[in-house]
């Protein structure tokens, strides 16, 4: 399919992605009317299962194994990087090794890739001068990585519960590299109906 959009949405708030030939665009605030004025393929996916219409269209229930591995998907996306890494989606770690999801519990993983946006926000945010150039892979959602040693600084200087929850994380895997991402499970998503 070469032109549709992705919508994720838990009722009241949504996101939404155009895909259009290769170009995926994140797309304002919009309403379903001016949705359909830019394709009439438009896929609404929720992680509620509450959840069952939105704009009229019946919603996908996105279940937390679903959500694994469309978001793992989205990292992998854009690279060509193949070496094990563990990635945090919410509060749940996977383990992916050879771009895929693999069973390794309590395994450690040097690198642990954030897959939340609010995250790399705070850090351009607070703590910009930890961010340095992604050295592992090259992908405009994950531009930057920090090394554990600047995350222990910027959890001195700025408290946030989601920054202790990652870098909790990252001490528990013993990872020294993490990145921080603007990717979702959304981009997993557009990934599979463009392959259909």
């Amino acid at each position: 399919m070469n032109k549709f959009i992705v919508v994720e949405t838990d009722g009241a708030h949504t996101k939404s992605f155009l895909y259009d030939e290769g170009a995926i665009n994140a797309l304002p605030p919009l309403s379903f009317d001016e949705l359909k004025i830019q394709t009439p393929n438009i896929f609404v996916f929720s992680k509620d299962p509450t959840v069952t219409e939105w704009g009229g269209l019946g919603v996908t229930t996105v279940t937390p194994a679903e959500e694994a591995v469309y978001t793992v998907a989205g990292v992998v996306y854009g690279s060509a990087f193949a070496k094990p890494f563990a990635v945090l989606i919410g509060d749940e770690v996977v383990h992916v090794d050879n771009r895929q999801i693999v069973a390794k519990p309590g395994a450690k993983s040097e690198i642990l890739v954030v897959a939340d946006a609010e995250f790399l926000a705070e850090y351009s945010a607070h703590c910009k001068e930890f961010l340095e150039h992604n050295r592992f892979y090259a992908d405009e959602l994950q531009p930057y990585f920090i090394r554990m040693e600047n995350m222990l600084k910027a959890e001195e200087r700025f408290q946030s519960l989601w920054h202790t929850r990652v870098l909790v994380t990252a001490q528990s895997l013993c990872a020294k590299y993490i990145i921080p991402t603007k990717i979702d499970m959304c981009l997993g998503i557009i990934n599979t109906i463009k392959n259909r």
